[in-house]
């Protein structure tokens, strides 16, 4: 390696061809960045004294079977630098060909930066970029002092033509002069690299560039591709990657790092972060159980067939396409690797079409349950990078197939990644604020409701708005029609699914009366959306005609979203088995006692609706409450002597949240009507707010009043600390 300071426009004067690696990513400069560069050229040409440095080239000398003075240079950092200042200087000698000016000769620009001037062919070009960037800079260098005006179309590079166009804008009779003194004052820091001695991935990596940001996928493309001999690299690159590339480029910035991301995902069974490098370093550990990168691209490629297949409704088979198209408008990325590993089974006829598109259809069942009953999605990445492998497990030792695994993994799945069952399902359903969701969340629910069983003639939503049957704004008849409880009933039903239905006049409906919103055109009775069938004969609308629509909408809910079953022999037997790993040991009488005292507990629970969810019932002292909070959890208990009951929010690891919460204290313990234990744990990473209650848990005729309080208590923490919560994490 050699290194040393050097001036650019003499470095670039130099007898040699700067190439870029067919693998290093297009010119991406945008005009941001030139415009800094333009106002940084004009400052520094304004300095006698001053130089500016412009940052690094790394490049490493390639070695050529063909004589020729010209030393051919492979650039591995620096070629967003090399290229704007080389369309600078294309911009300039344009202005100077039109505008002459005394002592600059745009002649010389051309022969000393812009070609080797006693070369011919490819060998002419100072500058070699790839695909369409060289063929853009090369149409406006070669015509360059002619007369011909310059025609850019779409074939053409956006970035390259847009930036010498803003160059030739900005330069004018009052600024040249400067602006050919200031490149004159560039340095760049020089760092050549011998193929043989040094490694130029490892130097790639380090350095600090002062360019545009590398994607992830960047970085892959140049650990693959720069070791290889230029043969190969080509081989690769048109064969595979840049397909690969050519496919994700209509999509969303950093759609291929989310490929990338979630294809190592499928491979090493966790969820790379979007923390640094951390997508670049797995894949390169990946990457090192393959015995050529040949293999590895080829893999990538066919991943990523299957990723546009279902992430962007690519798939050619209807079925399926429409099975993808509904899971998608969930939004949830996190089923991604999930759905990838399926996708290669069914590709290599190991999964049929119709089990896939099952499979689908429980996993939108398991994500809107888990929505509509408000538990929170921060733990599906991780739910969901495991479950090809914990589906795989059951296939092998319990000979299920695809469907009956994946069922049995949901039911078995407890506490925060629990599946709610229909009782908790209804009652969030019936009762949940289903209005002020997220417009895709809502426009999925509606158009769910309004199409299910009707796919081949479905209604499109997209062009009808969300209507309160009863309004927002309450008149003077809408409160007779009510009747004499209309407060409960508008501030229990007002944004219930109940009350909501699709119309295309929703300005005209606004708060007129039930009946008119029937009879006018526009109305009910007109529409032809299903979701009003219900309503178009109805004489009246209050509390219990709202109750009977949710119970009907309830009932076709159960039927989109089904629970699963499996056979009821087979489960017990996993569950069994899944148990015994946990509790080896027999238990205690104690241990006994506890446990039946939390299944007594649970089922009172089931009787009620609550804004939390039971745990996994066990042995232990202590039974936990889930509050739909990854941050804490409410949890019952007592001492090992049975002579307390207890109840808790335990706050995992967020002094800032005990902290929010203790400013509070006062607040808190009057709307509780109780005295808490605030114990912070500053040596502990958790910390409590708890209350005891002197009780004896041995003594079964007390069961119902302790179970009683546990459940009261529960509740009103949950009312308290919920909102709490919610505020400090928002």
């Amino acid at each position: 390696m050699q290194a040393g300071i050097y001036n650019f426009l003499n470095f670039l004067s130099l007898n040699q061809q700067f190439s870029i690696p067919i693998f290093q990513r297009n010119y991406s400069w945008t005009e941001k960045q030139c415009k800094q560069l333009f106002k940084d050229i004009l400052k520094v040409s304004k300095n006698d004294e001053n130089n500016h440095f412009l940052g690094s080239i790394v490049y490493l000398k390639q070695y050529s079977i063909v004589v020729s003075p010209i030393s051919k240079i492979m650039i591995i950092d620096g070629q967003q630098r090399i290229t704007t200042i080389t369309i600078l200087i294309a911009a300039l000698t344009d202005f100077l060909f039109k505008n002459p000016q005394d002592n600059l000769s745009p002649e010389n620009l051309i022969s000393s930066y812009l070609f080797n001037n006693k070369e011919k062919g490819s060998l002419r070009y100072k500058l070699v970029l790839n695909d369409v960037d060289e063929k853009t800079l090369n149409k406006i260098v070669e015509n360059l002092g002619s007369n011909i005006k310059l025609n850019f179309n779409k074939d053409d590079s956006q970035r390259i033509y847009k930036n010498y166009e803003y160059f030739r804008k900005n330069i004018n009779d009052n600024n040249v002069m400067n602006i050919y003194k200031g490149l004159h004052k560039l340095l760049i820091v020089y760092i050549a690299l011998d193929g043989n001695d040094d490694n130029p991935q490892l130097i790639f990596e380090s350095l600090n560039s002062t360019g545009l940001e590398l994607t992830q996928s960047d970085l892959i493309r140049n650990y693959v591709l720069m070791d290889l001999d230029v043969d190969n690299q080509n081989y690769l690159y048109k064969t595979y990657w840049q397909v690969i590339e050519n496919n994700f480029r209509d999509k969303k910035p950093k759609t291929f790092d989310s490929f990338i991301r979630a294809y190592l995902t499928t491979k090493i069974g966790k969820v790379p972060t979007l923390r640094g490098n951390d997508i670049y370093n797995n894949f390169k550990e990946y990457s090192e159980r393959f015995n050529n990168f040949e293999d590895l691209v080829k893999e990538i490629y066919k991943y990523s067939e299957y990723f546009l297949n279902f992430a962007f409704n690519e798939e050619k088979d209807n079925d399926l396409r429409n099975a993808f198209i509904s899971l998608n408008k969930m939004g949830y990325d996190v089923t991604r690797p999930f759905i990838m590993d399926l996708y290669k089974d069914y590709d290599n006829d190991l999964l049929d079409k119709e089990e896939f598109i099952e499979l689908l259809k429980y996993t939108e069942s398991y994500l809107m349950r888990r929505f509509i009953c408000g538990i929170e999605s921060n733990s599906l990445n991780k739910t969901f990078a495991k479950m090809y492998e914990e589906m795989m497990n059951l296939n092998d030792k319990y000979d299920l197939n695809y469907l009956n695994s994946f069922k049995t993994i949901l039911l078995l799945k407890d506490s925060y990644k629990i599946m709610p069952k229909d009782n908790e399902f209804m009652n969030h359903f019936k009762e949940a604020d289903l209005y002020n969701i997220r417009t895709k969340n809502r426009n999925y629910l509606f158009d769910k409701l309004e199409n299910f069983g009707f796919e081949k003639e479905p209604t499109n939503i997209e062009s009808y708005t969300i209507e309160h049957i009863m309004p927002q704004t309450l008149t003077e008849e809408w409160k007779e029609e009510l009747g004499s409880d209309w407060e409960e009933t508008y501030k229990n039903y007002l944004n219930t699914i109940g009350n909501l239905t699709l119309t295309g006049y929703n300005s005209n409906l606004s708060n007129k009366s039930f009946k008119s919103k029937q009879e006018m055109k526009g109305g009910f009775k007109d529409s032809s959306i299903r979701l009003n069938k219900y309503i178009r004969n109805l004489n009246k609308w209050n509390k219990e005609e709202i109750t009977k629509r949710t119970g009907r909408l309830f009932k076709l809910a159960k039927k989109i979203w089904p629970y699963p079953k499996v056979d009821e022999n087979i489960l017990h037997q996993i569950k069994v088995e899944h148990d015994n790993r946990k509790d080896k040991k027999i238990p205690s009488k104690s241990e006994k006692l506890r446990r039946e005292y939390w299944e007594t507990l649970s089922i009172e629970l089931d009787k009620g609706s609550h804004n939390f969810y039971p745990g996994k019932i066990s042995f232990n002292s202590f039974y936990i409450l889930n509050f739909k909070k990854e941050s804490c959890h409410i949890s019952l208990g007592f001492t090992p002597s049975f002579k307390k009951i207890k109840i808790q929010l335990y706050i995992y690891n967020s002094k800032e949240l005990f902290d929010y919460l203790y400013n509070q204290k006062e607040q808190i313990e009057s709307e509780l009507g109780e005295k808490l234990i605030w114990d912070r744990r500053d040596d502990k990473l958790s910390s409590s707010i708890f209350i005891e209650k002197y009780a004896y848990l041995n003594n079964k005729d007390n069961w119902d009043k302790l179970i009683k309080w546990h459940i009261d208590m529960a509740d009103k923490f949950s009312d308290i600390f919920l909102d709490r919560v919610n505020e400090f994490e928002s």
